[in-house]
Formats: structure tokens, C-alpha cells, sequence
């Protein structure tokens, strides 16, 4: 059993990594201009990838559903008791009321109000595996450019991940 879930720990925070490498890679090929967010100090690579999950993040929605214990009212739809509720996680960091410009990459963003920076207790581990790829790719290929478009695999547990990510060297 021990082993089971210590395969489960494992694959969940190498996936969950390798895909938020992909979304980083993908928002510094889409925005050239903003590539000195990547030049090394850490606190502006640290809001690049917390914008980069937030514009087009790795969970679509929570996994795990949540069942309604009683009616309730939630954004205007009842919710009857005993029914299965998930947070669109993708949807709700574009949400327009709470982001002003959602669509843009924008990483002056304050990213205390994103749901997709993660809460688990790998997040950490992640984010500086991302922010040294995401810094050592700046700095060993800065003329890095996109060379086609990016090729989706079909969403699977409530994931969205890249097959293929072209690029060249400009």
C-alpha cells in the first residue's frame, strides 16, 4: 500500500511539474517582450510562472467532486441536495471580476488571488523546478522562438497537458 501511494505522490507532482514547464515555455515563446521577467531575479520569475498557470492552467477543475449536503444558491443556479459540484479552476482565474484584462499574460498580476499556484504540499518543489528551467532557458537560448503551434493531448483527469511545443532557435 505504502508503495502505491508513494507512485501516486510521485507521478501527480512529476506531471502536475512537467506540465506547468510546458505552460511556462509556451508564455515565454507567445510573449518575447516579456522575457526579462526570466533574466534570473527570482521574485519576477516566481510571478512569471504564477501567471503562466493562471492564463492557461494545468487542472481544469478539481477532481475530487464535491457533494451539496443541503439546497443552495451558488452564482445564480440552484444546487439541489445530493448533487456533485466541481470548481472550474480554469475558469474561474479568467474570471473578469476578479481579473481585470483576463485573457492578457500579465505577470504584475497580484498572484494571491489565482487558484492555480497549488496548495499541496509539493507546490514548492515545482515552482523553483520551473522557475530554474524557465532561467536556464533564457539564459542558454535567448533567441528561442515559437515554430508552429503548440499540439494538445485529449484532457484527462481534469488535466490539460501540451504533446508537443515547437520552437527554433531565431
Amino acid at each position: 500500500m505504502l508503495i502505491a501511494i508513494l507512485w501516486i505522490m510521485w507521478m501527480t507532482g512529476y506531471e502536475s511539474t512537467i506540465s506547468g514547464i510546458d505552460r511556462a515555455v509556451q508564455a515565454f515563446l507567445a510573449n518575447p517582450s516579456l522575457r526579462s521577467w526570466c533574466d534570473g531575479d527570482q521574485a519576477k520569475v516566481q510571478r512569471f510562472l504564477y501567471e503562466a498557470l493562471r492564463h492557461d492552467g494545468v487542472v481544469l477543475y478539481t477532481p475530487i467532486p464535491r457533494i451539496a449536503v443541503s439546497e443552495l444558491a451558488l452564482g445564480g443556479v440552484t444546487v439541489p441536495a445530493g448533487a456533485s459540484v466541481r470548481m472550474l479552476i480554469a475558469g474561474a482565474n479568467r474570471d473578469p471580476r476578479v481579473f481585470r484584462d483576463p485573457d492578457t499574460f500579465d505577470p504584475t498580476r497580484d498572484p494571491r488571488r489565482m487558484l492555480s499556484a497549488g496548495n499541496c504540499c509539493g507546490t514548492t518543489l515545482g515552482r523553483a523546478e520551473m522557475a530554474h528551467v524557465v532561467t536556464g532557458l533564457q539564459q542558454r537560448f535567448p533567441t528561442l522562438v515559437a515554430a508552429g503551434e503548440p499540439a494538445w493531448s485529449p484532457a484527462t483527469l481534469a488535466r490539460r497537458t501540451l504533446e508537443t511545443l515547437p520552437a527554433r532557435l531565431g
